[in-house]
């Protein structure tokens, strides 16, 4: 939090923070944030320039409670393919004093901030998704827990070179960013010649060689050189495929 507020200068009018990282899965004390910046923002007083704080908790939804207005952030953002939805839809979390006004006018639809026709299935469906994830997170948190430790016990039983990123930082289930000896790119494609899927960064940044912006932040530089892959589970993946996986990983 305090690196956080270090960055902000007098001309800083958004700060912008990810509740879970998409690509490590370490968590963000959030609320900390919020507290350190409410701070700031009255020390400018009425007349200063606002300073909003937004949070994208497309990550978090899934594993962590997410309540944007006890969380003290003007924004929050959320994405319905990281609960099992539609994808393309999401939310935008608004506090009421915040002071925020439409890119392009039009319409009055979503309360005149985003003109055109509103997309209602994709509405219902990141609805239903979000009720049926409340209803089985306690569920999904035990199952992908105990995943994540069947896969650190194989690659520690199996000695196969491979350590977890970030092991003291908080963490989500489900998201294991593991450096071997290798680059992350190669490990990566020699596991999708055996039909399993990771990645080596965040789908964003698919396609570039400019690496992860969040392994950079790092100090470990080799990690951040050679990077590594990123293994994602969730309710659907059974201890079978990650079995698989450590095959592959071994060789085997």
């Amino acid at each position: 939090a305090e690196a956080v507020t270090e960055m902000v200068t007098r001309r800083t009018f958004l700060v912008s923070v990810m509740w879970v990282n998409n690509v490590l899965g370490t968590v963000q004390p959030v609320r900390e944030i919020a507290d350190r910046l409410a701070g700031l923002k009255a020390s400018r007083g009425r007349q200063g320039l606002p300073l909003l704080f937004h949070c994208d908790a497309v990550q978090a939804l899934r594993t962590e409670e997410v309540h944007p207005a006890e969380s003290g952030v003007d924004l929050l953002s959320l994405s319905a393919h990281k609960i099992y939805g539609p994808r393309g839809v999401g939310a935008l979390y608004v506090r009421r004093e915040a002071p925020l006004h439409p890119l392009f006018s039009g319409g009055t639809q979503e309360s005149s901030l985003r003109a055109g026709t509103e997309n209602v299935a994709g509405i219902v469906g990141l609805g239903s998704a979000a009720r049926l994830m409340i209803e089985e997170r306690d569920r999904d948190r035990r199952h992908v827990r105990e995943l994540e430790g069947i896969l650190s016990a194989g690659l520690r039983e199996r000695d196969l070179g491979y350590r977890l990123a970030c092991p003291e930082s908080p963490r989500v289930p489900g998201i294991a960013y593991l450096a071997g000896a290798e680059e992350g790119d190669v490990t990566a494609l020699k596991l999708d010649m055996r039909g399993i899927a990771v990645s080596s960064g965040a789908a964003c940044e698919a396609g570039t060689r400019k690496g992860s912006g969040a392994l950079k932040t790092l100090d470990d530089r080799d990690l951040a050189r050679r990077g590594g892959i990123r293994v994602s589970f969730g309710r659907f993946t059974d201890r079978q495929e990650l079995e698989r996986l450590l095959e592959a990983l071994a060789g085997d």
